[in-house]
């Protein structure tokens, strides 16, 4: 598998951001594609989320996902619900 592509598309009027990812996901990359996204003038913290995981490999442990958390609560905590949605090639990757 190569390594991770990924994309985003900001939907302002639908106050919705679509990401796409594709290959090795680490937390690494993970944080600095949410890094980049945070830096666009469009972005809310605020929006609903639409995921599209197509052929991606996770490389990430549990001190990962700790880690993650402590940047998403630091830079992504929003002031109102949002949704989120999950597209997925197989159902583990969502497990």
């Amino acid at each position: 598998m190569a390594r991770l592509n990924n994309s985003y598309k900001i939907l302002e009027e639908e106050n919705l951001i679509i990401e796409y990812f594709s290959g090795i996901l680490t937390i690494e990359t993970l944080i600095k594609f949410k890094k980049n996204l945070i830096q666009d003038p469009s972005f809310s913290v605020n929006y609903n989320y639409l995921l599209y995981f197509k052929n991606v490999t996770f490389k990430i442990d549990v001190q990962d996902i700790s880690e993650y958390v402590t940047f998403s609560n630091k830079y992504l905590m929003a002031n109102k619900n949002r949704k989120l949605a999950m597209v997925t090639d197989t159902p583990n990757q969502v497990a």
